[in-house]
């Protein structure tokens, strides 16, 4: 007799017995599906941001009464929105190692469209279903069945994906109690960075079939999802079945973000002034309050500009102090490039506009319409008929430019207000270094725009006129001298233009703009 692990033979005959060995195949072929940097405690993402300590108090408590139980018992999607670099991703970050803590984390996705890994919607599933074979017990045991009895589930859709990876392997578990205590049970995915999946459809796509299984097939998770709010996401969350199933936290001024900026800022310089290996160079008094505040400001509310600077500012290799004139704009840059994280941001988002250049006059009539009290300045149907587009076709263009630019419909009384989420993003526009494709020259937009106003003034708009001769000698006294313009000025009776004038005080500000205009004629 001659025995070989399978294959017996007795005399002349001879029998195989063949044997399935799934385990180890099985699961290696989710281990290839998975996307690893994706993970919150991944290698892959070494040192991720987080909350800064005594910063974001308020969201993260907000949050995580959601997740045991405390607050919005019937939702079981969190959506949390915010602008570009505001610090979704940080909240997300803080939000998993407290969960991971308490072992209350099931799995966790976060995307980044600069890894390829990490940018596809395919890789979703299987990564959390590896985390769920990891951290449910007996749940490994059940997904390799179901691999091998489907070699290709990882190419079926979403809806079949979250069925036999996530669900089908938990029956048993569901039944018995397990996932009934919010405190206890892991039961929490996060998926950050939504927005940074490489195709729309394939957002909307993961938003609709996680809702289709938590109503449909009583999936026993909750799903915190964070994302800039574009315009496909937050449809998605707004449309169906998900106003039902979710709530949504939106990270703005309500959470007093200036506050958590100014403490980072604080404690980062202090650690720069205790620790910093040129600390000696440094003044006890560095940097001023005054400083620290005009950085507040120009943050707007997004960490992501505070970070940017103390990222430069700290480099070990150079003088704090020379660093930050750098970033304030009193020592020249060279050939450093203290905002490359930022402008990064900003390049990308402006690379994904179908029209730019309508875009770019947008932003500029935005950030350099002359600002008074009589007129609505940043209305959105102001700067639609300014620019001479339609306000529908304006909400449309910023609708691509939601995560820097807001259109606030809140105030009935005013109407829709076009609303700069981030105060560096001038400086970014208006500065041909950095922007480059994207550069809008200051001094040529002042010349467009006043000759919007000569228009104005000829066509005697009543929507329009005010504006055109309170605004005129503004964006004329910014100008570039242009054909264009000295025709529009030669072409103007002041006379027609008087007779739309209704009281005195116009009349004196109308002839003090002629003779002010035909003094630029002379000058240029």
């Amino acid at each position: 007799m001659f025995s070989r692990s399978n294959l017996n033979v007795l005399g002349g005959s001879f029998t195989q017995v063949t044997e399935l060995h799934s385990g180890p195949a099985a699961f290696e072929r989710l281990q290839q599906a998975t996307a690893p940097g994706a993970f919150h405690n991944s290698s892959e993402r070494f040192d991720p941001p987080r909350c800064h300590p005594r910063t974001r108090v308020a969201v993260l408590e907000r949050i995580m009464n959601w997740i045991l139980g405390k607050e919005d018992l019937s939702a079981l999607i969190l959506w949390l929105y915010g602008p570009a670099g505001s610090g979704k991703s940080a909240i997300a970050q803080s939000i998993a190692e407290l969960c991971d803590a308490a072992n209350i984390l099931l799995a966790t996705f976060f995307f980044s469209r600069s890894d390829h890994t990490r940018k596809r919607g395919d890789a979703l599933i299987p990564t959390l279903a590896y985390q769920l074979a990891s951290n449910i017990p007996g749940a490994r045991a059940r997904i390799e069945k179901i691999i091998d009895r489907d070699p290709l589930i990882f190419k079926r859709s979403l809806d079949a994906q979250i069925k036999s990876l996530l669900l089908d392997p938990i029956q048993d578990l569901v039944a018995s109690g397990y996932f009934n205590d919010p405190s206890s049970s892991p039961r929490l995915i996060i998926i950050d960075g939504l927005d940074e999946c490489q195709d729309s459809r394939v957002q909307s796509q993961i938003i609709e079939s996680i809702a289709h299984a938590l109503q449909q097939h009583h999936l026993p998770f909750i799903f915190l999802i964070v994302s800039r709010p574009e315009q496909q996401i937050s449809y998605s969350f707004n449309s169906g079945r998900l106003p039902e199933l979710r709530t949504s936290l939106a990270l703005d001024n309500s959470f007093h973000p200036d506050d958590d900026i100014r403490l980072f800022l604080q404690d980062s310089f202090l650690r720069i002034r205790n620790t910093h290996p040129k600390m000696r160079y440094i003044p006890a008094d560095w940097p001023l309050s005054e400083v620290i505040e005009s950085l507040v400001r120009k943050a707007s509310g997004q960490f992501i500009y505070a970070a940017t600077v103390m990222r430069y500012t700290s480099s070990i290799r150079h003088i704090p102090p020379n660093r930050l004139d750098v970033i304030l704009g009193l020592r020249p840059a060279h050939n450093d490039t203290p905002f490359a994280e930022l402008d990064a941001l900003y390049m990308h988002i402006m690379s994904s506009l179908d029209d730019v250049e309508s875009a770019l006059l947008i932003i500029g009539a935005v950030l350099l319409r002359y600002q008074d009290a009589f007129f609505n300045s940043r209305g959105l149907h102001e700067i639609a008929k300014f620019v001479a587009l339609n306000p529908g076709d304006v909400e449309v263009i910023l609708g691509d430019l939601a995560s820097v630019i807001e259109v606030d419909t809140r105030n009935e009384h005013l109407g829709p207000q076009i609303r700069v989420l981030h105060a560096s993003l001038e400086d970014f526009l208006f500065d041909v270094a950095r922007s480059r494709q994207f550069y809008s020259n200051p001094q040529l937009m002042h010349t467009k725009f006043a000759t919007q106003c000569l228009q104005d003034l000829k066509a005697q708009d009543d929507s329009t006129f005010h504006y055109a001769y309170m605004a005129l000698l503004f964006h004329l006294s910014k100008t570039l001298p242009t054909s264009d313009l000295r025709m529009g000025i030669l072409d103007l009776s002041f006379d027609e233009v008087l007779q739309g004038v209704v009281n005195d005080r116009d009349a004196r500000l109308i002839l003090t703009t002629y003779m002010l205009i035909n003094l630029h004629l002379t000058t240029n």
